[in-house]
């Protein structure tokens, strides 16, 4: 990342701070545009984190491209650069009470949107069962689901398929 975020050391900056509010930049996650990744609200014992959504390009490539594949592995890249700007804000995907998830609608594609729908839920299950999140253990954060003609974001090579928010609450660390 540029001299704005950082060294490219793979840690948190901490841009601006004031008494209540940190605005994180994670080197760790792809470069943001005119937003911050993460700003942190102090509440204390806590930190409630608003994220900026997410989409399936992949940090430290020159470009930052969207990694290939459609919307499988958009979303387990999506879900990686969540959990790397957790970590480096104290937390962890385990932390998210909440996820917004922007589909797009992949019929003009030639993808169904049930099949669509499909590989999302895969990938998201798949992820979230690495860090001991299922059905079955009943602990599945709410979530959200849209469609949208477009996810807002130009890649040369694949289309954006999937952008992902999270609004985690961040136990402070003492």
């Amino acid at each position: 990342m540029g001299d704005a975020y950082g060294s490219g050391g793979g840690g948190p900056i901490f841009t601006a701070k004031s008494a209540h509010t940190q605005f994180l930049f994670s080197d760790l996650a792809p470069e943001p545009g005119y937003y911050s990744q993460c700003v942190l609200k102090d509440c204390g014992a806590f930190w409630l984190a608003h994220l900026a959504g997410q989409t399936g390009n992949v940090p430290g490539i020159p470009g930052e491209p969207v990694i290939y594949g459609g919307i499988g592995p958009q979303t387990t890249q999506a879900l990686k650069n969540i959990a790397a700007i957790l970590k480096d804000a104290g937390g962890s995907i385990t932390d998210v009470s909440k996820y917004r998830v922007i589909l797009k609608d992949t019929e003009p594609l030639g993808i169904s949107l049930t099949n669509a729908r499909e590989a999302f839920g895969k990938a998201y299950a798949e992820f979230l069962a690495k860090y001991g999140i299922s059905k079955e253990n009943g602990n599945l954060p709410a979530r959200t689901l849209f469609w949208a003609v477009e996810v807002p974001l130009e890649a040369p090579n694949e289309d954006t398929l999937i952008e992902i928010e999270v609004d985690p609450v961040v136990i402070r660390k003492s």
